[in-house]
Formats: structure tokens, sequence, C-alpha cells
């Protein structure tokens, strides 16, 4: 055998190199794909009440292209918006945005609201008196 050919047989990777080079390779690749879900699994899970409010709106007022377009340069060229110029999905967006804090306060006032009706309901059919 010459010398080039002993270099050449060196420089060959045995299968079992190639197949273990490819596994590490796969599961490299796995975990990046694995951590992005994760990343997204937890955008969504942080902003589901937005996404389906927007989603909502999106169904219930659809924009044509060229009225999306329009609002952009508009928006773009003015530095300051009147509130005569929102548009209706414009508004649904700035309550989309609220909503968190919004729930944060209404959610108390629901609790209590609701166990006051169950009292009162419960003790209504516990000390009624009979005619």
């Amino acid at each position: 055998m010459t010398k080039e050919m002993k270099q050449t047989m060196n420089n060959q990777k045995k299968p079992i190199d190639k197949l273990l080079f490819e596994k590490q390779r796969l599961k490299k690749e796995c975990q990046a794909k694995e951590r992005k879900l994760n990343e997204d699994l937890t955008y969504i899970e942080d902003h589901v009440a937005g996404l389906l409010l927007s989603g909502v709106s999106s169904l219930l007022f659809p924009k044509k292209k060229k009225e999306q377009v329009a609002v952009v340069a508009n928006a773009a060229s003015t530095d300051h918006i009147t509130p005569s110029s929102l548009s209706l999905s414009n508004y649904l967006s700035i309550a989309k945005s609220m909503m968190p804090a919004a729930w944060e306060v209404a959610r108390p006032l629901l609790i209590s609201w609701s166990i006051q009706k169950v009292q009162s309901w419960v003790l209504g059919k516990l000390f009624k008196k009979k005619k």
C-alpha cells in the first residue's frame, strides 16, 4: 500500500463513527426545536386571552388589505392620532391590552358578589317561613 492510500483509509470514518456523529447532531437539533416549542407554548399561555380576543375581533371585523396599508401609512405619517381617526379594531386592541388589569380588579368583586348571592339564597331556603 502506498502512503496516500493509508492516509485516505485513516481519514475515512468508520460507519459506527458516522452513526454516532449523526445521533449527536439529531439530538442537538431536537433539543433546539423542543426549546423553541416550549418558548412558543409559554408565550401562548401568557397571552391566551389577548390572542383569543384578537382572533374573534378579526373574524367579526375583518379589514381589507388596502385599508390596513392606509392605516399603517397614515399612522407612520402623523405624529399624534386623534380619537376620531381610531377605528373599532384600534379600540378593541386597546381593550385587549387592558384586559389582564381589568380582570385583576373585577375578579375579587365577582367572587364577593357571588358569595353574597349564594349565602342569601341558602339562608333563604333554610329559614323560609312556612305558611
